[in-house]
């Protein structure tokens, strides 16, 4: 064995010497010094008139570049530089009279490496068209919104987006080496980060009643040891298949069709069961248990799902509880969704239907569930903040949203300011007080709930943990382009409450902390609306008179090794959005 590593160490020299002979100068001594090239595109078009012009960024770390090309129609500027760092090269192209495009290599030089840049120029009367991939007109679309409605547009200028990628790369691609745009989005516990601006796109649009569910309102994934995952049902839709099967919340799942969920798997048997197209499902259930505090998963029960053509209805509980000598409404809401369609507002009529019934009861207290809830339709919001909010208070204004310097001379009053609806006067509950659970879930238009109530001078009593901090929304704009509908949302506003608060980025801290998930047993959580589920206790404590903390229905247990929650999104959800559904293109 020793031997065999003399002659490894040996070759190794041997072949180091090759290298460092290859990267000699002829004639010289010593090595030459190495750059890179980056270029910004490795192919641009140019119009046929005379002087159209393209333009490309070059950068290198050292030695300055120089470009050549041996095309007479072209020319270059500028056409070297000892700059270090990003500079631009134009390129400017003289008159194409012929029918036919033509085409040139520039070469960019640097210490001793090259970087090739291709140049087309179209033939007389053609278009430019220099997007290869399949998905380059979306993203050069989406692009162009960005450049017009995006928060931070100012930070676009001077930037040449790659278009030869897929669309679902190209928003983090374009938006988080930005500088400044912190705002739209977060980051994991890795330190990695994530955008708000989403996109999204479908073969066709949604059905128009409706979309196939199995009745999971939400699910939370949690990771364990052996690379599992199992998928936590935290919410019901009432009357639904997983209800009649009666699923309960806190149950985890651990298989689908016999397929184990994992970590490399989770995240597409989460959408198979939130998002399915149809037909069936068999899911395997598992129980959890706590045994001289140790904490064991164990296979349970098998049950097979059809799809219904049912949706995902937000509101997943709307009744009042007496408490105390005290009627208390208690309304779970899991997204700002106006209905079951883009152009539909049942969910919106059947809140307001709840609000209606608290009004004609006389309510003494509201607690508002918001703890799954990360955002929606600004409307949405706005209607739920005017059955709240003190009668007084209707007609006024809320929010103030706060656009782009290019955007914002432009917008109405009425577009900028978000104010009370009196249309809601009949089911205005007019609380002066209110308690809402929340989470690290809640975000967007559920924080918007809190700080618009504190805006209005109501007390405001947060049950749970810190929001997610997101104090920005979007608008909603859709378009088809080459077979597929796409459903784009940039943010494009900053929102501010009445008082002008709007320094909830690092998220809303709850004033009692109560966290579900300590008890991990599978039967161990009550229903929404259960006067013993414990963050619903204590706004029932709160709500009571007392301001001590609830009183534990389980004894926290030890949790297992391994054991993490995963983030989850929910792509049909427009997060903290205005949306505009009766354009195609834009609101505008």
């Amino acid at each position: 064995m020793q031997k065999i590593f003399k002659i490894l160490f040996v070759v190794i020299l041997a072949i180091g010497g090759l290298c460092a002979c290859d990267d000699k100068d002829k004639g010289s001594t010593q090595p030459l010094r190495t750059s890179v090239v980056t270029l910004s595109k490795s192919s641009v078009g140019i119009g046929y008139e005379d002087s159209s012009f393209a333009r490309v960024k070059v950068t290198v770390p050292r030695f300055g570049w120089r470009a050549e090309t041996d095309a007479d129609w072209l020319t270059l500027s500028p056409d070297s530089t000892q700059n270090v760092g990003t500079t631009e090269l134009m390129l400017f192209a003289t008159g194409n009279t012929d029918a036919e495009p033509r085409s040139t290599v520039v070469t960019i030089y640097s210490g001793n490496v090259k970087g090739e840049l291709k140049v087309t120029q179209v033939g007389y009367g053609q278009e430019v068209n220099d997007v290869k991939h399949p998905d380059g007109n979306a993203n050069k679309w989406m692009y162009e919104q960005l450049q017009v409605w995006y928060l931070w547009n100012d930070l676009l200028q001077g930037l040449y987006p790659d278009y030869d990628c897929s669309y679902d790369v190209f928003l983090d691609n374009t938006l988080i080496p930005l500088k400044g745009n912190e705002l739209d989005g977060g980051r994991y516990e890795d330190g990695s980060r994530y955008l708000y601006s989403y996109v999204t796109r479908a073969a066709s649009s949604r059905a128009a009643v409706g979309y196939p569910a199995f009745g999971f309102a939400t699910l939370s994934a949690v990771g364990a040891d052996n690379n599992k995952v199992y998928l936590r049902v935290t919410s019901i839709n009432p009357d639904s298949p997983a209800d009649r099967a009666q699923i309960r919340r806190g149950e985890y799942i651990s298989r689908i069709n016999g397929l184990d969920i994992t970590r490399a798997n989770w995240m597409t048997m989460y959408n198979r069961l939130l998002y399915p197209s149809g037909g069936s499902v068999t899911i395997t259930m598992m129980e959890s248990s706590e045994v001289n505090g140790d904490f064991y998963f164990n296979e349970g029960r098998t049950v097979t799902l059809s799809a219904a053509n049912i949706g995902n209805n937000p509101i997943v509980a709307a009744e009042i509880v007496e408490h105390d000598g005290k009627k208390v409404g208690y309304f779970a809401y899991n997204s700002f969704q106006r209905g079951p369609t883009d152009s539909s507002i049942d969910y919106d009529i059947e809140m307001e239907q709840a609000f209606e019934m608290f009004a004609t009861e006389g309510i003494d207290g509201l607690v508002i569930d918001l703890r799954y809830n990360g955002g929606g339709s600004v409307s949405s919001c706005q209607k739920l903040l005017s059955m709240i909010a003190p009668r007084e208070k209707l007609g006024t204004v809320a929010f103030t949203l706060r656009h782009n310097a290019s955007i914002e001379p432009q917008l109405s009053d009425d577009e900028k300011n978000i104010s009370l609806l009196e249309d809601y006067a009949d089911a205005n509950v007019n609380m002066s007080k209110v308690c809402v659970i929340a989470t690290d879930m809640s975000a967007s238009a559920s924080e918007m709930v809190i700080a618009g109530l504190r805006g209005l001078d109501v007390a405001v009593s947060v049950i749970g943990s810190t929001t997610e901090g997101k104090n920005v929304g979007m608008d909603v704009m859709s378009k088809h382009i080459d077979g597929y509908d796409y459903t784009f949302a940039p943010i494009t506003f900053q929102i501010y409450n009445a008082k002008g608060y709007t320094d909830y980025q690092n998220g809303i801290r709850a004033d009692y902390t109560v966290d579900e998930w300590e008890d991990l047993r599978s039967n161990g959580w009550r229903p929404l609306g259960d006067p013993e589920e414990v963050m619903f206790q204590m706004a029932l404590t709160l709500i009571g008179g007392s301001r001590t903390q609830a009183t534990r229905a389980t004894e926290t247990v030890a949790v297992p090794a391994g054991f993490e929650r995963l983030r989850v999104y929910d792509p049909r959800r427009e997060s903290g959005a205005k949306v505009w559904p009766n354009d195609d293109f834009t609101r505008r």
